[in-house]
């Protein structure tokens, strides 16, 4: 039988980004969905601090299942979505 692998929404935590990450190790979780409206700014995000998130996921054994990037519409209403994607 295959082996379960789990996913943890970080959010659900209410935790800051790396000690969720490393409450998630703990849980034994296999991988988290980061919220990157929350925990990530992406429009800073350089290549150095991508190297620090992926190094912190390897060493807690994460992976990432999703990234999630909540908005009050979904990206099926037209209304204003390309204000809302920017």
């Amino acid at each position: 039988m295959p082996e379960l692998k789990i996913g943890l929404q970080l959010s659900s935590l209410r935790l800051p980004f790396r000690k969720g990450l490393e409450v998630a190790a703990k849980m034994g979780v296999n991988a988290v969905e980061i919220d990157a409206r929350k925990h990530l700014d992406l429009r800073d995000m350089s290549e150095t601090a991508l190297r620090q998130i992926r190094k912190t996921l390897d060493d807690y054994n994460l992976r990432v299942c999703a990234l999630g990037f909540q908005t009050r519409n979904g990206y099926n209403v037209a209304d204003r979505l390309q204000e809302r994607i920017e």
